[in-house]
């Protein structure tokens, strides 16, 4: 912090995996992403970390802290939007080596917390319109993503299984040449979802090789990340009545940290 001259630094810490359900949530692919960000922020990009941050005490006054941010659901991000209004400097740093964290322990902690991000990204609003994106284009949007996500897997199951139908045919002598009835289209179409498959697992090898990340269970997460992600913008479009999800909406009685009263004792 020092050595940058700046009053305050985010930073991604290696996150370990404590329940299966962190790889069904593709939480590995998540990390590698983050351990592209830091750069982007020291660049301009208006991003924070919301679990790790260190302050100097007077950047951290001059911020208004999280009485001025708290009552967000992106409550880092907002904070880093503040900095950048406020001209005060900050910096994004991986931490890998410095510091590691638990997440979640298990499949409904895992669904609250991505909830809970995906309602910051679709509170977003857009440039021109200064409007974040409609709910039901979200959820259109998010179900067709699903679908063209699992064309893929659909084509090269189907077109394995039709090609090893056609060897055994062969092989068994129930049949004419196993090539009779696969022909060049079938194989290009194979061969790209194939391609197309193989990548899906790309992100798992680079956490692999690159961060240190293990892959166990990495041959599910192309599939259940798809669906759960989809299935979770759908489900953030909807209201929940237990609470507050987006920033607009408030619930009844609630007051925002930034309009309570400060007990002059205790502040």
């Amino acid at each position: 912090m020092t050595k940058a001259n700046v009053g305050w630094v985010s930073f991604l810490p290696k996150t370990t995996f404590s329940c299966f359900a962190e790889y069904m949530f593709n939480w590995p692919g998540t990390c590698i992403a983050q351990g592209l960000i830091p750069a982007k922020v020291n660049n301009g990009k208006v991003y924070a970390f919301g679990q790790c941050n260190l302050f100097k005490r007077e950047t951290y006054d001059e911020l208004g802290g999280h009485r001025e941010i708290g009552h967000l659901v992106a409550e880092s991000h907002a904070l880093a939007a503040l900095a950048v209004e406020k001209r005060i400097p900050f910096r994004c740093q991986c931490a890998f080596k410095q510091a590691s964290m638990y997440w979640y322990n298990d499949f409904w902690e895992c669904w609250k917390g991505q909830l809970k991000s995906v309602r910051g990204r679709m509170g977003k609003k857009l440039p021109v319109v200064n409007r974040p994106i409609p709910r039901p284009i979200v959820a259109t949007v998010m179900s067709f993503f699903m679908s063209v996500q699992l064309i893929p897997w659909f084509i090269f199951l189907m077109g394995s299984a039709k090609l090893l139908m056609l060897q055994a045919s062969s092989y068994f002598g129930l049949g004419s040449d196993s090539g009779d009835g696969f022909g060049t289209l079938d194989q290009v179409v194979l061969a790209a979802a194939s391609v197309c498959v193989g990548c899906s697992f790309l992100n798992r090898l680079i956490g692999k090789i690159f961060l240190g990340y293990d892959i166990h269970y990495w041959y599910l997460a192309p599939i259940t990340s798809t669906v759960l992600v989809a299935c979770m913008a759908v489900r953030a479009c909807r209201p929940d009545n237990a609470g507050r999800w987006n920033d607009d909406g408030m619930p009844e009685g609630y007051v925002q940290p930034k309009d309570a009263r400060v007990d002059k004792k205790t502040k």
